[in-house]
């Protein structure tokens, strides 16, 4: 798809052509068995080479900046990526875009995102009780299934 972004005629498809080769990257880092630090490395450049080359697009600029946000917070930079997405609505010609819109809920989102995940270690008190059962006693008796062994669930005749 790049090749093809480089040699198109129609400027219009070489640049859709360029952003989708770009996300086709940032799809391949979420491969575990991809080589995931290179296809980061590939999206940036293709992102980056989409920014310059279809400059007097703000469209695919804005998506290009988009997609290098997204690269810059799967690396863990969230200044980075607030400076991609804080780009991207200083574009002219995006103002209203879905890009810009989803620039700034990422915007929103990089401090929650940058935020170290703490899982709480502290111990049941009671451990051998079952959190899905009511509490305060009551009678688990059931009278119906009285006689019944496990055979009669198993759905064999």
């Amino acid at each position: 798809l790049v090749d093809f972004a480089d040699t198109a005629k129609d400027r219009l498809l070489g640049s859709q052509a360029i952003i989708i080769a770009g996300n086709r990257a940032l799809e391949m880092y979420l491969d575990p068995t991809s080589r995931r630090n290179e296809q980061l490395d590939l999206a940036e450049d293709i992102f980056n080479s989409a920014k310059t080359d279809f400059a007097d697009q703000p469209l695919i600029v804005a998506q290009a900046m988009s997609g290098l946000g997204v690269v810059a917070e799967n690396r863990y930079d969230f200044a980075a990526a607030r400076e991609h997405y804080t780009a991207l609505l200083a574009t002219p010609g995006t103002a209203g875009t879905p890009a810009a819109e989803v620039a700034r809920q990422r915007i929103e989102m990089l401090s929650l995102l940058a935020e170290p995940v703490i899982f709480d270690t502290t111990m049941s008190t009671n451990p051998g009780l079952d959190p899905m059962l009511p509490v305060g006693g009551g009678d688990w008796s059931f009278p119906e299934m009285d006689g019944l062994d496990s055979r009669d669930f198993s759905g064999d005749e």
